[in-house]
């Protein structure tokens, strides 16, 4: 929800799942409770144990990474783009409590997501967590991007998204 990509150690997270006795119950994991403390954290605060910041300061709010060894990276769907120079999301972020609170419970969803600007992104991380290449649809028609999967048999992207009632497909 910043603009991020973290990497998780899963060698330590499953070795804290090893260890615990309460492993049984799903919400008691430490998968469970790293996926909490993830959610709880500030833009301030420290990452739980185990935790670093892969990619930051994207150009867009990552849903999903595919692994595209053609591109030699991962190739990330972003939900919008970050919006220059005010992005509501960015101002809701500041403040995550106060915004689920107060302007998540008076404010209708539909009224929020009108705020995020309508536009298609989906771009490439390179293995050190630059951005290697992105590909825009400033129309809006395929925006919300939550996943992009290259073909290397039709030379097409396909672009999914779980807000749009059709799959995209592009090619490049």
């Amino acid at each position: 929800m910043r603009f991020r990509v973290l990497e998780v150690d899963l060698a330590h997270v499953l070795q804290g799942q090893a260890s615990s006795e309460n492993s049984r119950r799903e919400e008691n994991t430490p998968a469970a409770s790293l996926v909490d403390a993830l959610g709880s954290c500030g833009e301030e605060e420290a990452l739980p144990d185990g935790v670093r910041v892969f990619a930051e300061a994207l150009p867009g709010f990552v849903d999903n990474l595919v692994f595209d060894e053609t591109r030699g990276g991962y190739v990330a769907g972003a939900g919008t783009k970050v919006a220059a120079p005010f992005s509501a999301l960015h101002l809701a972020l500041k403040k995550p409590a106060i915004f689920r609170t107060i302007i998540g419970k008076l404010v209708p969803m539909g009224v929020i997501e009108n705020l995020v600007p309508s536009y298609g992104l989906v771009f490439v991380l390179g293995l050190d967590g630059t951005v290697k290449e992105s590909m825009h649809d400033a129309t809006g028609r395929t925006a919300f991007v939550s996943a992009a999967y290259r073909s290397s048999k039709s030379g097409y992207t396909f672009l999914g998204s779980s807000q749009n009632k059709y799959l995209g497909r592009v090619r490049l």
